[in-house]
């Protein structure tokens, strides 16, 4: 049975304050009470100390800053739900799917159309941005999207499976929070004292739980594995599982694009590889026989029709196709 079975909104916020009036330190209870009950819309998510954390994040919105946080934890443990519980609550607009970015382009998007003090989600597909990878390949990209999540007044919620796969930058400097879910349903949240301690002495483990910290800057806790009643939980999984498939697509050469009055397209990779040429080779070979070649992405295409022009070998499957429409 869950609390909101138990007790009304009204009595499990007066139960969180009396918990944290004796265990928060400068715990102020008006302010807090306020703003908790204001959240009764979402559920009942996780224990006394996220939903007091939550508040010191908004508030610090609320205050003309912006805040940078890591959730952390293996495959299948809750990660992005846990993420977008904290979003909905902490954010100061109505927290979205559209706020929830699979990829790079989908979050410069939605930090292109943030309004200020709301939060985006950047899921492991996005993560990449701030990794050590994307830092060294193109950091002046990053410092520009750290300058507007600065200047809009924005919560990031980075999901991750190992913290140390972020950028040394952002560890050091820009993460002010970090949560490691160790198992679905409970957490730690480490304190920018603690990260500071954990970025130098766990480089080598690359394990967060490994150094003892001292117990002011952490805290465990649990959480409710249920996404918040407010969100579009059909809209989100379709979005996911179109990105799903859009991934797969692109994984074996196969995208959807619009235009060029519905013409069929096909990969110079796979052509080159049912004439035995190399890429680039085949990319010569179709230059000479004066043929025209489409570069979609980082990909180069051709009509099917040029292309059985030039197989020998039978037809590729349409499974193999790009389909222009």
């Amino acid at each position: 049975m869950t609390l909101t079975n138990q007790y009304t909104w009204e009595e499990i916020v007066e139960r969180t304050c009396d918990k944290l009036d004796v265990s928060a330190g400068s715990f102020k209870r008006k302010p807090f009470k306020e703003w908790m009950l204001t959240k009764e819309k979402f559920g009942y998510l996780f224990d006394p100390f996220m939903y007091y954390r939550c508040y010191l994040i908004s508030k610090k919105l609320v205050d003309d800053f912006d805040y940078i946080m890591a959730v952390c934890g293996g495959e299948g443990l809750g990660k992005t739900t846990f993420a977008i519980q904290m979003a909905s609550v902490i954010s100061s607009k109505p927290f979205t799917s559209e706020s929830v970015c699979s990829d790079a382009k989908e979050f410069i998007n939605a930090l292109a159309k943030a309004e200020e003090g709301s939060v985006i989600v950047a899921d492991e597909g996005a993560y990449f941005l701030f990794s050590r990878d994307s830092m060294g390949k193109d950091s002046k990209i990053i410092i520009k999207l750290l300058t507007i999540i600065r200047q809009k007044r924005l919560c990031v919620i980075i999901n991750v499976v190992n913290y140390f796969l972020l950028d040394t930058y952002l560890r050091d400097h820009r993460v002010e929070l970090l949560v490691q879910i160790h198992k679905r349903g409970k957490y730690r949240q480490i304190v920018k004292k603690g990260i500071n301690v954990i970025t130098t002495w766990a480089k080598k483990t690359k394990n967060v739980f490994s150094i003892k910290l001292k117990s002011e800057w952490f805290r465990d806790g649990t959480w409710n594995k249920d996404y918040p009643v407010t969100f579009d939980v059909d809209n989100y999984l379709r979005k996911k599982r179109e990105h799903m498939e859009e991934a797969i697509r692109d994984a074996i050469g196969v995208v959807t694009k619009q235009g060029n009055n519905g013409q069929q397209l096909i990969a110079v990779h796979k052509v080159a590889k049912s004439m035995g040429l190399k890429t680039n080779e085949s990319r010569k070979f179709i230059q000479d026989r004066g043929l025209k070649a489409t570069k979609i992405g980082l990909m180069w295409y051709i009509k099917v029709e040029d292309a059985d022009k030039l197989l020998t070998v039978k037809e590729l499957p349409p499974s193999e196709r790009t389909i222009l429409v």
